[in-house]
């Protein structure tokens, strides 16, 4: 699966350079939270997450103020 690559390669990355250790999908959230605090409308940020449901957004949102 290409996302497990991309896991594994992100890893390797981390490692290599002794940066501090996080998840490759912890980046969506540190985005999905510079683009709140730019005033991106909420429905965009739903969009562009992927997500089918407004609520699980504005819960990603919640959880990042």
């Amino acid at each position: 699966m290409l996302l497990d690559k991309v896991s594994k390669e992100f890893y390797c990355i981390i490692t290599n350079n002794k940066l501090k250790h996080i998840m490759f999908h912890d980046l969506r959230r540190s985005c999905a939270s510079l683009l709140i605090l730019k005033d991106v409308p909420m429905k965009n940020l739903q969009e562009w997450l992927g997500h089918t449901n407004f609520n699980t957004t504005a819960g990603v949102c919640l959880h990042l103020s």
